[in-house]
């Protein structure tokens, strides 16, 4: 199993409510990990 998280200078178009803001990017790799979402189903 593995989750990796890398912060990186941002490199994607922001969101015009966030113009001037510091922003950041994250980026992340897994690999057989075990995601569990306690949702229910959509109909």
């Amino acid at each position: 199993m593995g989750f990796t998280v890398h912060l990186c200078e941002k490199s994607a178009p922001s969101l015009q409510e966030l113009k001037g803001l510091p922003l950041v990017q994250l980026e992340f790799t897994a690999s057989s990990v075990p995601w569990r979402l306690n949702e229910p189903e959509a109909d």
